[in-house]
């Protein structure tokens, strides 16, 4: 997949440099890596300017991808926020179906990714976000620090920080395991749980997410139902307590507009 060519860059580059691998011979190899064949399209008595190169079938494919990428984000964003139809793992299973292969990491135009519309998603339970976000990291390769930018360029927002803001300590523990940073600050904002109408901005840890969010709940009235907030709290700030089992509930609301 082209988010995945970098090692195979650097190879085919040192072989190039080396003389042991022209150009024709570089793009083939690169166009077999990754459609996982070296055939090229066209007929045979097309002219020598018509005729597709291996360097234009790599474009032209990185091109299809990208497009189907776009797509499938468009539609995991619809289903993250879709009271009607709202997002499952069959769905999901679904679409990964009908628009990959995809470049999973890939940014959509307006700036977030798969794995970041999974975590925001709205009228399902943590499970459900859960085993979502499970297969898209464990069987699609998500990268689970791979944060999605705002369009001014803002600092950006992870999962991870997602995931805590939401109060989800099953996802925040399962994207911790995984490799995701909880050193790594990210700016949102998030609507609080006891009143709608008012939100949390800013910029800050996983960790920090959680309290603040915790400390603006209770000043807004909420008394109770804080309990994982304090779970995700605990997760982060101990990691030897990452083996607790956090209960699994209704997600917290989505994270507002920046």
């Amino acid at each position: 997949a082209p988010c995945l060519v970098v090692p195979k860059l650097l190879l085919l580059g040192s072989q190039f440099a080396r003389g042991s691998l022209d150009s024709d011979g570089f793009w083939q190899e690169m166009l077999a890596f990754e459609t996982g064949t070296a055939a090229l399209e066209g007929r045979p008595r097309m002219s020598k300017r018509l005729r597709q190169t291996a360097k234009s079938a790599v474009a032209r494919h990185r091109r299809a991808t990208a497009q189907r990428s776009e797509a499938l984000n468009f539609v995991v964003s619809e289903m993250a926020h879709s009271r009607e139809a709202p997002l499952s793992l069959t769905r999901l299973r679904q679409a990964l179906k009908q628009h990959g292969p995809v470049c999973i990491n890939r940014r959509s135009s307006i700036g977030g990714t798969v794995l970041v519309d999974l975590c925001r998603a709205r009228y399902v339970t943590e499970r459900v976000i859960l085993n979502c976000v499970e297969l898209v990291v464990d069987e699609w390769g998500a990268d689970v620090n791979v944060a999605a930018h705002a369009i001014d360029g803002a600092v950006g927002l992870p999962p991870l920080c997602i995931a805590s803001a939401r109060a989800m300590p099953t996802v925040v523990r399962y994207l911790v395991l995984r490799g995701a940073d909880p050193q790594r600050p990210g700016e949102g904002r998030f609507h609080l749980f006891a009143n709608r109408h008012k939100s949390l901005q800013g910029v800050f840890k996983p960790v920090e997410w959680a309290r603040r969010m915790h400390e603006a709940e209770r000043a807004a009235g909420l008394a109770h139902g804080m309990e994982n907030l304090l779970r995700v709290i605990k997760l982060l700030s101990s990691p030897s307590s990452s083996s607790s089992s956090p209960a699994r509930t209704r997600a917290r609301p989505e994270e507002g507009g920046g």
